[in-house]
């Protein structure tokens, strides 16, 4: 079987950080004897490539020193911030569904997969008419904030919600969004880690003092809600509790951030890391006691549709602490494999932290129950086979029933 992905980013080479896992969903694949070839958008001008032997058709769409409407953010999160982004919009839809069109000559697909739906899945169309090949939709949600916002988005997403084969999303919240504008049946089928897991990874750490490690590990974008935590420092400071704040990551709300430590005083409880390797994230997630992911709904309405740093966590035996928001309960089962905490509020976000770290049999039982769930629900074979059976219109595995539903359940 041949599969096109339409995405508008993929990694640029190997140890990009832009969407690991995505490049991790095409390896696993073809693992399992798909043949699948990628169509993203350039950056920079950058010109069709392989990457690790899969072949990356990169479609240009304006003058080099401008090609950046995607990478480094999300391509709707910078149309929604500026007026320059939108102006690049139109090129980037019209010569990507003029290169899509030659694109097709000379290959031939089974499925097109538009990522993001807005606008790849009138390219993924274009190719499923030319090639008589089956069309799919993968929704991620920024794509569904930006239609609640206008109703062409939402109207362009409906008529394809219509026309696609098969629809999936990665999280049950996705998914009941997607389903607010067109109602079909939406597969819940989510993306896991990158990262190479050792076995030694959620083994238990020496301390060398009694200082404990909180950690966070994201893009510094508003609707992570870092500063959040940040004012919580002081409340588990006064609360006993010998703790320490480890911000990895960059982005443009850093600012704000750093003012919040300021406003708070706690720049000695706080380190910004800034964008770390994917070896020293490694090392931050096995030093830490305990994974917090303080996520909000922002203005615009965006939140955390999955948090693959979550499942990375996990995978690592970590107890999380996470806000109750967008697609965080498919990963975090309050009392199960973590604790969830209401969004923009320090006061249970310290409470929670604080128990913790004041309960080790607590704090094991979370690690030890969300790295169990992880293996079953977030493991790549059994997201690769339910991809695979999607692709070929079958019944996904039994053990991909729930992948409809809540999978906590």
């Amino acid at each position: 079987m041949r599969v096109c992905f339409v995405v508008s980013t993929f990694p640029r080479f190997t140890g990009d950080p832009e969407v690991p896992w995505l490049l991790e969903t095409v390896r696993r694949l073809r693992a399992k004897g798909i043949d699948v070839e990628i169509f993203a958008s350039s950056y920079e001008g950058m010109e069709p490539h392989l990457l690790e032997g899969i072949p990356v058709h990169r479609f240009r769409y304006f003058f080099r020193r401008w090609e950046y409407l995607t990478h480094n953010e999300g391509a709707t999160n910078k149309v929604q911030r500026s007026s320059l982004y939108k102006l690049l919009a139109l090129p980037y839809i019209l010569l990507g569904a003029l290169s899509m069109v030659r694109f097709c000559r000379g290959r031939k697909f089974d499925v097109f997969q538009a990522h993001w739906p807005f606008p790849h899945a009138l390219f993924a169309w274009i190719g499923a008419r030319r090639h008589g090949a089956r069309l799919s939709l993968r929704f991620y949600g920024a794509e569904l904030v930006l239609a609640e916002k206008l109703p062409f988005v939402r109207s362009f997403i409906r008529a394809f919600m219509k026309r696609a084969d098969t629809v999936d999303a990665i999280s049950t919240y996705t998914a009941s969004r997607a389903r607010q504008i067109y109602q079909r049946k939406v597969a819940v089928i989510p993306y896991g880690s990158h990262l190479e897991i050792s076995v030694e990874a959620g083994a238990p750490r020496e301390r060398s003092s009694k200082r404990r490690e909180i950690l966070f590990v994201g893009r510094l974008v508003e609707r992570k809600g870092v500063e959040y935590l940040v004012r919580a420092m002081p409340l588990v400071r006064a609360s006993g509790v010998e703790a320490h704040l480890t911000v990895a990551g960059n982005g443009h709300w850093e600012k704000e951030i750093r003012e919040a430590i300021e406003e708070k005083g706690v720049g000695d409880l706080v380190t910004m890391a800034g964008r770390v390797s994917d070896e020293e994230k490694a090392s931050l997630y096995k030093k830490c006691d305990v994974y917090v992911h303080p996520a909000i709904v922002d203005p615009r309405g965006d939140t955390e549709m999955l948090g693959v740093v979550l499942i990375e966590a996990m995978a690592y035996a970590k107890p999380l602490i996470a806000s109750d928001v967008g697609g965080i309960p498919d990963v975090v089962k309050d009392g199960e494999t973590g604790l969830l905490v209401p969004e923009k509020d320090p006061e249970k976000l310290a409470e929670a932290i604080v128990r913790v770290l004041t309960d080790p049999t607590l704090a094991e039982k979370l690690g030890k129950a969300g790295c169990e769930f992880l293996q079953d629900y977030f493991s790549w074979d059994r997201i690769a086979d339910s991809l695979i059976a999607e692709f070929r219109g079958e019944d996904r595995p039994a053990d991909a029933e729930g992948c409809d539903d809540d999978p906590g359940r």
